[in-house]
């Protein structure tokens, strides 16, 4: 990006040397994007009012991709100087300054020169995407200057065209993103002497567009359409283009691209691609059941083992649809909805051989399709991505992937941290080894939070492992994350000062910051980003949702994907004064993520003053930036350290407000729910602000796509709702509290069924107290949080002879539930209550727990 190009110019002259010698110590480096530079003086003036603008000649024979960048060039050049250069297809006959972009062999450029030799071709010849810029003086008679960007192939000479713009008119590849414009320059001058860029040290660069709910609504007048428009495509291609990046993987949840949109890709000199989940290019979350409909007219499971048929079919389409382009071909086998295959399969072996057998089988068949329906001289790369389950097998030791196969390792995405690197052996493969890599992730969807230090960190192990055949970034909907990806992208180029510098991240921190927040505001804005990484990192805004908010939902129509049973005790429950209990039976010191992993409450108690902190110095640095690019600090970061500091702040006070409600002071609660409200309506508010000029409706997309029945959206609204309704119910309880006083036992112990209980140990006693007058009773339940039971298992409460089921709870988190007993028949024996869990062995087998309990007899005066 036009940053890195900033680190070059200042010590251009030793780049080269220090290359090499990095290189010698370094040999797990094989490749390098290290620019080299000449000490060549000739200055060669590309704008200036003085004299006439350089001339870009654009032979006829160049590729598309080429001929996009010129026109591209020629856009920046009028951003920035208001000027329009001219392009012409021939050579012409007097110029002063003459822009030529061409290839090593392109016949008719070094025809015209009558084959005088101005580039040193064995510089970039034979490399993998590799360019040189390079200025001659009297090329010919009539020419006086000339400024040669020279191609080893399409690519490079495309890159090297996007490369001038970076230096010389200070153009940012990701301005679409960050409203980004230069400033105003009257003369523009190429003063680098000879550079050589390249080549990279990843061979294939992508960004993968991924939970891409903004994207989806953002342009679209019809919001719920699941299209990103042909014109946004666009500009995201473009973007990668200028990041020198070689290949696309788009939008998951989108239609499939249009043929027009296939087009600009190729013609773009971009391989198509696609993720973990899109076999062959097939994206069975959006297409799978209507291919079906349409093709035998009726919906079927996405089962291999039951349709191996159909699904061959479906593979076949896709390959049909997309044969003609360029594509890196994903192989292998993973359920409809991003999930282990056994998931989606109601059919699929229940043992790990079973489950190797169908994947090996898949991976020859999707191969053998190949072979049979591209027809191409070179066969087209391969990956199977070892994602999750797929990397499990694999480790088996049982499954055979053919050698040619590019191995595909990837990280834990929602902490960006590797999962599996290639071994000694796998590094051998000819197929080579590249990695899937996660800088936004969908329950991380709305801040950014890779610290660039774990960048350089997980990347060294990358490269030390030879995994640098591909990358594949995961980039969200890219708005949110311009640094991040910048910087990736700065690292898949040339990683050699990311493996061998300690401060790189801060220095490229530090000149991005500078680069778009000025030189006034460059070094206390860096710290405002860097302890926004240190704050969101390692406890997630967005994880803080997805964990509080199922015992928040009040409405049946705000229900949220795997949320607990919690949200039909909130949505059923009449007695206000059973908001006590309900609070009774949570435990929210630690909560765990659906992952398993756990967020500690008290460091979300800890870092709420942080935040605040940090979010009045931001406020601060904003006065330090320059006017034009406020708005972009608050887009990028003041909006982000909000959404956070307000996620973190609405936990709290849930929290408070339920430890309240645990005491039976709803006043107190009351006021802790209208807090976290408030907290919510401030994020709903900094987002419209956000949501300007091109940006409006950014956000509207939660509403139709993408994780919309998630916690995984960020809802302010319906967040906010939910918590006026618990204030409400807490002053509903205040008033009466004193015409119903509840009697609630004591907590009871953590209740697991295992195998071979007695009856005895199946119990649980409540004492209800010696001064308890069951004639008063009017009412009694039981309260539990529970968790493991699913829709095979039976299971039941045994009070006073009857039997009450137990609801199902699934893989959730803590369910927590209401059984309403029958009071006539409860008897004062010693004023204790017993209960029997009925013992189910598949229940015991699952591991049901009953967590906590308490028994609510609700009585009158």
């Amino acid at each position: 990006m036009c940053i890195t190009r900033w680190f070059l110019m200042s010590s251009r002259r030793n780049v080269f040397l220090h290359a090499l010698s990095i290189i010698l110590l370094f040999t797990l480096l094989v490749v390098s994007g290290q620019a080299q530079a000449s000490d060549i003086d000739t200055e060669i003036v590309i704008v200036s009012p003085e004299a006439d603008d350089i001339v870009i000649w654009l032979d006829k024979s160049s590729p598309s991709c080429l001929k996009f960048a010129v026109r591209d060039f020629v856009e920046d050049a009028f951003i920035t100087t208001g000027k329009t250069l001219r392009v012409v297809d021939k050579c012409p006959e007097r110029c002063r300054a003459l822009l030529i972009p061409c290839l090593i062999g392109q016949d008719a450029v070094w025809k015209q020169f009558k084959g005088r030799n101005f580039t040193n071709h064995s510089l970039i010849k034979g490399k993998w995407e590799t360019f040189l810029i390079e200025p001659a003086v009297s090329p010919n008679s009539g020419i006086d200057h000339a400024l040669f960007i020279v191609g080893s192939d399409p690519r490079s000479a495309m890159f090297g065209v996007y490369e001038l713009s970076e230096r010389v008119l200070g153009t940012d590849p990701l301005s679409f993103w960050t409203d980004y414009k230069p400033q105003h320059k009257d003369k523009v001058v190429w003063r680098n002497g000879k550079l050589v860029v390249g080549p990279p040290t990843f061979k294939f660069r992508g960004l993968f567009i991924n939970d891409e709910s903004s994207l989806l609504s953002w342009k679209g007048e019809q919001p719920a359409d699941g299209v990103v428009e042909p014109e946004i495509q666009a500009e995201i291609i473009e973007t990668i283009c200028r990041l020198k990046g070689n290949f696309i993987a788009p939008a998951m949840y989108a239609e499939y691209m249009t043929p027009e949109t296939l087009q600009l890709v190729n013609d773009r000199g971009l391989y198509y691609s696609a993720s973990h989940m899109e076999l062959l290019l097939a994206n069975p979350m959006v297409y799978w059941h209507r291919f079906c409909q349409e093709r035998w007219g009726e919906k079927l499971d996405y089962s291999y083992t039951q349709y191996p048929d159909k699904l061959r079919a479906f593979w076949l389409d896709s390959i049909e649809r997309h044969r003609d382009y360029a594509n890196i071909w994903p192989i292998g086998l993973r359920g409809i909805y991003d999930w282990a295959f056994w998931r989606s399969d109601p059919a699929a072996p229940k043992s790990i051989e079973g489950r190797v057998e169908v994947v090996e089988k898949v991976l020859h068949e999707q191969l053998d399709m190949l072979k049979q329906n591209l027809q191409k001289d070179i066969f087209p790369p391969t990956s199977l991505t070892m994602y999750e389950e797929i990397e499990d097998l694999y480790r088996t030791g049982l499954m055979d992937v053919p050698e040619d196969v590019m191995f595909v390792w990837c990280d834990y995405g929602w902490v960006a941290r590797l999962r599996g690197l290639p071994n000694k052996k796998e590094q051998k493969r000819s197929g080579g080894n590249g990695v899937y890599f996660h800088i936004e992730n969908c329950d991380r969807q709305w801040t950014q939070f890779v610290p660039l230090e774990h960048l350089q960190q997980e990347f060294k192990k990358v490269v030390a492992h030879k995994a640098t055949k591909y990358v594949l970034f995961n980039v969200g909907d890219i708005r949110e994350v311009p640094l991040s990806i910048a910087a990736g992208m700065d690292l898949a180029w040339n990683a050699v000062p990311w493996c061998t510098k300690k401060e790189q991240p801060n220095e490229f921190l530090h000149t991005w910051v500078d680069y778009h927040f000025g030189e006034s505001a460059a070094k206390r804005a860096s710290a405002v980003y860097r302890k926004f990484y240190d704050l969101e990192y390692p406890c997630a805004c967005t994880w803080v949702v997805e964990l509080i908010a199922p015992y928040t939902v009040s409405e049946k129509t705000a229900t949220l994907w795997e949320a607990t049973s919690a949200t039909k005790f909130l949505q059923e429950v009449k007695n206000p004064l059973l908001l006590q209990a309900y609070a009774s039976v949570v435990d929210f010191s630690k909560v765990h993520q659906r992952r398993g992993d756990v967020v500690d409450i008290q460091l979300v108690r800890k870092a709420a003053t942080q935040w605040d902190t940090l979010y009045e110095e931001s406020l601060r640095v904003s006065e330090l930036v320059e006017p034009e690019r406020k708005q972009f600090f608050f887009d990028n970061m003041i909006c982000q350290i909000q959404t956070s500091r307000m996620i973190n702040h609405w936990a709290l006070e849930i929290l408070d407000g339920f430890e309240a409600c645990k005491k039976a002071d709803f006043l107190s609660a009351s006021e802790h729910f209208n807090k976290a409200a408030f907290a919510m309506d401030t994020i709903e508010q900094e987002r419209i602000k956000v949501s300007h000029g091109k940006w409006r409706n950014w956000f509207r997309g939660e509403n139709y796509h993408g994780w919309q029945s998630s916690l995984w959206a960020l809802k302010p609204k319906i967040h906010s709702h939910d918590a006026s309704v618990l204030a409400d119910l807490s002053k509903a309880a205040l008033a009466l509290q004193q015409e119903q006083p509840l009697i609630i036992t004591p907590e009871q112990s953590t209740f697991k069924v295992t195998s071979g209980l007695n009856e005895k140990e199946n119990r649980f006693t409540f004492s209800l107290g010696q001064n308890f007058n069951p004639e008063k009773a009017i009412g009694v339940c039981l309260v539990v949080s529970a968790s493991g039971i699913d829709n095979s298992d039976e299971a039941a409460v045994v009070f006073n002879g009857s039997q009450y089921p137990l609801p199902v709870t699934g893989n959730s988190k803590n369910a927590i539930f209401k059984i309403d007993l029958d009071f006539h028949s409860l008897k004062n024996n010693d004023n204790l209550v017993e209960f029997i869990l009925s013992e189910d062995k598949s229940i015991a087998n699952n591991g049901y727990s009953i967590m906590n309990h308490r028994l609510i007899v609700s009585t009158s005066r």
